[in-house]
This record gives structure tokens, sequence and C-alpha cells, in this order.
């Protein structure tokens, strides 16, 4: 499968996930702990852009961080799941295509959960220009993953609850050769294990 059909059909397997987002991907305690480790390193901003904000969890948790947020996602499904979470007048939200943004504005954060692994590596390299037009000067990106051993990419196949399948983008980045293609690209980032299986990625473009 082409790149722009994988793209389709990932935003089509979240927005139909969406009623069921919470149920299959979210466990309390598991999430607690892993929300506490990733968000002590974060810096309370002005203003804060989330790629791939789904139903809104993350959103909840960056506002303790953040005077505002422009929170984007491809489904209004799942906005519409994260207007019931948030009932904050300082909580913005975009319906658009990450691949396919237009900038709303810059920010002095962009935060991005599990969301890179789903950007095909032949759309890395924009992507992260993208996230650098995005920061204001000294802003900087707070990106947390799933990690596996060594790289890894192409499709990734999910069902639905009714059985359905759908074809995803999954990329395993290697950290230590993801912390590298991102000094290459002219970011001043670290890139650690947080978990046994989760990462992050913290800085500034140079």
């Amino acid at each position: 499968m082409d790149t722009e059909s994988l793209i389709k059909e990932q935003i089509d397997f979240y927005r139909e996930l969406a009623g069921d987002y919470d149920g299959q991907v979210y466990d309390q305690e598991h999430w607690e702990n892993l929300a506490n480790t990733i968000m002590k390193d974060c810096p309370h901003v002005g203003s804060c852009l989330e790629m791939a904000s789904g139903s809104g969890l993350w959103t909840k948790r960056l506002l303790d961080y953040a005077d505002s947020i422009t929170a984007v996602d491809s489904s209004p499904e799942m906005h519409a799941i994260s207007v019931d979470r948030i009932s904050d007048p300082r909580v913005s939200r975009v319906t658009a295509d990450i691949f396919n943004l237009e900038l709303p504005g810059t920010y002095d954060l962009v935060f991005a959960a599990f969301w890179l692994s789903h950007v095909p590596m032949e759309r890395f390299e924009a992507f992260w220009g993208l996230i650098a037009k995005s920061l204001k000067p000294n802003g900087r990106v707070l990106i947390v993953d799933s990690h596996a051993v060594g790289p890894g990419g192409g499709g990734d196949t999910r069902h639905l609850t009714d059985g359905r399948e759908f074809t995803i983008i999954k990329v395993n980045h290697d950290l230590a050769e993801l912390g590298k293609r991102l000094d290459t690209l002219g970011w001043d980032v670290d890139v650690v294990a947080t978990t046994s299986n989760t990462y992050r990625v913290l800085g500034t473009f140079k």
C-alpha cells in the first residue's frame, strides 16, 4: 500500500475507533504513571500546540503546564470526546490532517503523544520541519511514544471491536538513530527511554 493510502486508512481507523478508544488503550494506573514520568520534564508555557490530540487524555494533563492549548486532530469524533472530557476555554480545537496542516500560529511548546510512530519515514523530515516552523524562538518540543528495539516501519494491522481490519503506519525508532537523525536536522534534543516500552524526545530547534 502506498503512503497516501496508508495515511488515509490511518485517519479512517482512528475516526472509527474514537468511541472505543479509551476502552481499548486506557488503563488508568498505567497512564497516570506514564504521564507523571513524562510531564515532570515539561516546562510551564504560555501556548502549546498539541498534535494528534485524540480523546483529550493528554490535553487535560497539559492544562497544568500551558496557559492555552491548540489541539489538532484529524478526527472530529475524537474532538467530540475531548469536548466532553474537557470544558475549558483555554483549549481550542482544530480538525485537520497533520500532514497537510496550515499552522494557526506559533507556540512555546509543541507536544505529541504516540504520534511520531505514525509518521512514515518519507514524511519524517517534513514533519519535523513543521514542528520547527511552529515554535516560537526558544520554544520546546516534547514527544512521547512507544519504544521497540531496532528500526521498523510500514504497515501495522489493527482491528475494531466489530472485526473490521485496518492497516496503519507504525515506525519503531531506534532511539540512538532517532537522536542522530534529529541532530542532523538541526535539533538539540534528548531522546531517552522513560519506561521499558516508551521514550520521550525533549529539546529545542538550534
